[in-house]
């Protein structure tokens, strides 16, 4: 019993952690996908002049990439930080995936040891030292909980994957 617990600990504190840490991330890189927008609109209308959005992007991203212009270092550096964002929260994806499978397993576990509880305790073989399969059973219901919790969250955790507000010098940088 203490080795399924200790085991479901750290997952079920990810759980709890998510949301902030989501929000968090969320922030940061809106944050800087906003600062890369702006730097793209400077660099934009540098080589373009008034007019930056009907600017080639090819050149753009060209110029962003090799230019000398501070904006443009400025623009590298953003890009680099949203790239270490844009993992994060691919990790954190990842990790939730993983955290909803091993809660999953850890459920069935329960089950499966509260059944075979039940069997050697009808059998008057049960020893005094082991948990009783009501406590597994109220294990595996806390799981069940935690669960939904993360469930939850895997619908309410924005993809990664999508293009939505991504500036388009990122598209081809973040591999989505």
């Amino acid at each position: 019993m203490s080795l399924i617990r200790l085991s479901s600990c750290k997952v079920d504190t990810f759980v709890k952690q998510l949301p902030s840490v989501v929000a968090s991330k969320r922030q940061e890189r809106d944050n800087l996908f906003m600062e890369l927008f702006s730097l793209e609109w400077r660099v934009r209308s540098a080589i373009y002049g008034r007019d930056g959005w009907t600017s080639d992007m090819e050149t753009v991203i060209l110029e962003l990439r090799e230019g000398g212009h501070e904006f443009c270092q400025a623009w590298r550096i953003k890009v680099l930080a949203a790239s270490r964002v844009h993992g994060e929260m691919c990790q954190l994806e990842d990790d939730l995936a993983k955290s909803i499978a091993h809660i999953t397993a850890q459920i069935e576990i329960c089950e499966d040891v509260a059944a075979t509880l039940d069997n050697a305790e009808r059998r008057g073989e049960l020893p005094a030292d082991v948990p009783s399969s009501g406590e597994l059973r109220a294990q595996a219901e806390s799981y069940r909980a935690t669960l939904a919790c993360a469930r939850r969250y895997a619908k309410w955790l924005p993809s990664t994957r999508t293009k939505s507000l991504v500036p388009l010098c990122l598209v081809d940088v973040l591999r989505i």
